[in-house]
């Protein structure tokens, strides 16, 4: 069976019988140094088959012991033979071409199946394996995946009227394992899946929910790899209950299941679900990062993510998240806390985001006079945005900062207006700048295409209009910018989009994609430049020519070769071709004196070695939680530098914590180590900085610690919603104030998040003012003892209606002041091509300049 997408790649799946695996795995079970029969381990003997045989004293039948190979007990499995899917090939058919074909395969097989007899239903399999077919240069992956399939206890197997308590954790995938060829394992991912009892129906049938608890993954150093030994008994399953408050009641683990470690060199990461509603809602959940590998000892500092869900309208069952903030490492309360409000037909109307400063008063003092620089005060003040809807649920006006039902509190508003046939597309948009003078607003104008739901139109606030056209399948086809002096009148396109589909995919399994840029407006033609991109039938691209206007008809770039999981094997330099258009063969084809790069992969799909056309070398190796990166003097045996190779290591939720950077003393040629430590809060930022010079292998300690002989720290603070608030920098910081408040860099943001203050150490600094646009409108310099003006200032620029911390329709002493004007396009519409007011003739309009 196969699917050709008529673009040039066609995929081929293969069928198979699932009694093909079975019988593949029976025979490897006889055989196998780890038997490993794919069956289900039963929990114990069947009592009832026990009973009803008179063996219930026999040693088959003893419960008393653990795991017996013997125990009596009904045969499992599946009687049904399944139609699976074996393979599943696709190619680019690139031979038809002169190059090789680059064809990607995966390659599945099934294990333990299982039918519920009572139910009557094929639950599916216990295992499923997904193999990706690599070659040298990207070898083969495997990756299993093993699932619940909700067996009925032993207890209950042939009693058709009990109810099947694990008829929730059917489908569940629990182990993952990623490992290649050679035996080398990736990681290992493992959940542990709750099953909660939630009520008893008047039927006396049992409804139950599954829901995963707990995830641990096993990340193993693949270099080199080393087997490992031994396992990790977790949790499979645990039980749980609802009391008549609603409130849950822990039960029992019902099942467990010791997980394999691969790996010598073993990392834990491990995530809890520490709340879960009735509903599968999260309210609370842990990520631990690193613990220890047998007993889940805490490496890393955990982040508590907490979220609050709501029922906004109970008649329409509509749920929303209503409040969301994290706790942990770092932190002395929550952080990033939002809270949502909505309308009854779920629509966001109003979000806050919750500010909480540091308790150090920063200063950020002024200067004295009337035409001294603003002093603010060290202020919390929360982010709020409010949307007003229409009946349809479209959003027709914002507000930053303040409530839209009271415009006038806004630091930032905005409104839109939409056709009046079915109010489904925007006509216009309007941008508040101003509550007074002759320019209030920003206006902006469309036209659409309302068939394909795409603008055709759009008039800039200066009265410039931008077309663009498209074909029948809503493809761009060309743009034209706003009508320029000096050309006719309409504008040409400046860009025109050819789409050039394959009549022939068994042929030419290649489309190209043309696009002409016009450098000439008097007609179109006249002098362009053309580039062509070729893109095969998967969507990559594969080459591309552009004109250059010397010697040869194209430059050709982006020729590279593929392995068999489609990565890039070789990249080759841009060359010169004379190939026709529409030849493609000559267009893909491989240069034979070209330089190129090399890139190499492990199983996993990662860049190991990339070698550059010189035939230098960048080597990667990777680590559980860390990854080393040798550069070419690196690995050059003659280089001074042999071996000075540089390792990043990150903590268990992906951050980078600790960079070691090696190196050769010139002088005595011994190694020397610098380090860059750095360290996060919960919610990932960076709160410490650290460079030192250590002894190779020193630990990373778990604080920043302080600054030192070879001990450099600098140190950020951030305000609740995770803007730095002030940084500590030992060479610009003032060692002779004391006081936290003054001596090192401080910033200061409004309600928009706006940055409205900085001050150095020295108490220098700037204040920046906005207009309600957002558009930096004026800066006043906050002078020093230490920074003083040598020459006497010249008059102030007084300039009102600015937002600094709050707006101030009172006249400010701005030392810069930036005027934004707009274009005088009346009565010809056209854009300048000389003078003050010229502009690139490409231009597609603009929304202002600062001119002074």
């Amino acid at each position: 069976v196969g699917v050709d997408n008529g673009l040039g790649a066609d995929t081929t799946i293969g069928y198979g019988s699932s009694a093909e695996d079975y019988v593949r795995d029976l025979a490897a079970a006889s055989t196998s140094v780890e038997p490993f029969t794919w069956t289900a381990r039963p929990e114990g003997p069947d009592t009832r088959l026990c009973d009803l045989s008179g063996r219930a004293s026999s040693p088959q039948c003893n419960s008393g012991e653990t795991n017996r190979p013997d125990w009596l007990i009904r045969s499992s499995g599946s009687p049904v033979v399944s139609t699976v899917v074996r393979s599943v090939s696709t190619t680019d058919r690139f031979d038809a071409l002169g190059r090789q074909a680059q064809v990607s395969e995966s390659q599945f097989a099934y294990h333990d199946g299982y039918y519920e007899g009572i139910e009557q239903e094929f639950r599916g399999f216990g295992a499923a394996d997904a193999t990706t077919v690599g070659d040298w240069n990207n070898p083969t992956v495997h990756s299993r995946t093993h699932f619940l399939q909700g067996r009925r206890p032993s207890s209950i197997a042939d009693d058709r009227l009990a109810d099947n308590p694990n008829e929730s954790l059917k489908g569940r995938d629990v182990l993952t394992e990623v490992f290649d060829d050679e035996g080398a394992y990736l990681s290992t991912s493992f959940v542990t899946v709750a099953n909660r009892h939630l009520m008893t129906g008047l039927d006396g049938r049992e409804i139950h929910y599954a829901y995963v608890n707990e995830t641990n993954e096993l990340r193993y150093d693949t270099t080199p790899f080393d087997a490992g030994s031994g396992a990790l008994t977790l949790s499979a399953v645990a039980t749980e209950s609802v009391a008549g408050d609603g409130s849950v009641v822990p039960g029992s683990v019902t099942r467990q299941r010791d997980v394999s470690i691969r790996g010598a060199r073993t990392s834990r990461i491990r995530i809890t679900f520490d709340v879960v509603d009735n509903l599968g809602h999260i309210h609370q959940q842990t990520a631990h990062g690193q613990v220890g590998l047998m007993d889940a000892t805490a490496v890393d500092g955990t982040i508590v993510s907490h979220i609050e869900p709501r029922l906004v309208n109970p008649t329409g069952w509509i749920w929303r998240t209503r409040q969301t903030y994290l706790t942990g490492h770092g932190l002395s309360g929550a952080v990033r806390d939002t809270t949502n409000d909505y309308d009854p037909t779920g629509d966001l109307v109003r979000a806050t985001q919750v500010v909480t400063n540091p308790p150090t008063p920063y200063d950020f003092s002024g200067e004295p006079g009337p035409n001294g620089a603003r002093g603010y005060p060290f202020t919390a003040e929360d982010l709020v945005a409010t949307t007003a809807y229409d009946a349809w649920g479209n959003a027709t006006a914002s507000c930053g900062g303040g409530e839209i039902s009271a415009p006038e509190s806004c630091l930032r508003h905005g409104t839109v207006t939409l056709d009046g046939v079915y109010d489904q597309l925007v006509l216009t948009e309007r941008i508040d700048v101003a509550r007074t003078g002759s320019i209030t607003d920003l206006t902006s104008t469309g036209t659409w295409d309302r068939g394909l739901g795409a603008i055709q139109t759009a008039t800039d606030p200066n009265g410039l209009v931008s077309t663009v056209t498209y074909d029948g399948l809503g493809r761009l086809t060309s743009v034209t910018p706003p009508s320029v002096a000096g050309c006719p009148s309409p504008s040409i396109p400046t860009t025109r989009i050819d789409y050039h589909l394959t009549a022939d995919p068994v042929a030419q399994p290649l489309s190209r994609v043309v696009s002409t840029t016009e450098l000439d407006c008097t007609a179109l033609g006249a002098d362009t430049l053309v580039s062509v991109a070729y893109v095969d039938g998967l969507g990559r691209a594969r080459a591309a020519l552009a004109t250059n206007g010397i010697g040869s008809a194209w430059v050709r770039s982006g020729i590279a070769t593929l392995d068999r999981k489609g990565s890039t094997r070789r990249t080759y330099q841009a060359d010169f071709s004379d190939a026709a258009e529409t030849d493609y063969g000559d267009v893909v084809a491989l240069p034979a004196d070209i330089p190129y790069t090399v890139s190499r992969y492990d199983a996993f799909g990662r860049a190991r070695g990339v070698v550059a056309e010189d035939g230098s070398v960048v080597w990667t190796s990777y680590h559980s939680l860390s990854t080393d990166v040798c550069d070419p003097l690196d690995n050059d045996p003659s280089s001074e530098h042999y071996r000075t190779c540089t390792t990043a290591s990150t903590d268990g939720h992906g951050r980078t914590i600790d960079q070691v950077l090696r190196n050769r003393d010139p002088d005595t040629g011994g190694d020397e180590v610098y380090r860059l430590w750095t360290y996060y809060r919960a919610d990932n930022a960076v709160t410490a900085l650290v460079r030192t010079q250590t002894i190779p292998g020193a630990a990373r300690p778990d604080a920043p610690g302080t600054a030192g002989t070879g001990y450099v720290v600098r140190t950020f603070t951030y305000d609740s919603v995770g803007r730095r608030i002030s940084s500590d920098d030992p060479d610009t910081d003032n060692p002779d104030d004391s006081s936290e408040a003054t001596n090192s860099w401080r910033y200061l943001f409004n309600r928009v998040g706006d940055l409205v203050a900085v001050r150095d150490p020295r108490g220098c600094g700037q204040n920046f003012l906005y207009d309600l646009g957002g558009r930096l409108a004026g800066e006043q310099y906050v002078g020093c003892v230490e920074a003083q003006s040598s020459a006497s200032e010249g008059p102030a620029l007084t300039v009102s209606g600015l937002v600094g911390l709050d707006y101030d329709a009172t006249p400010l002493a701005l030392d810069v002041a930036y005027h934004y004007d707009r274009y005088d396009v009346a009565p010809t519409g056209w854009l300048p091509t000389s003078g003050p007011d010229a502009v690139p003739g490409g231009a597609s309009g603009v929304l202002g300049r600062a001119t002074g």
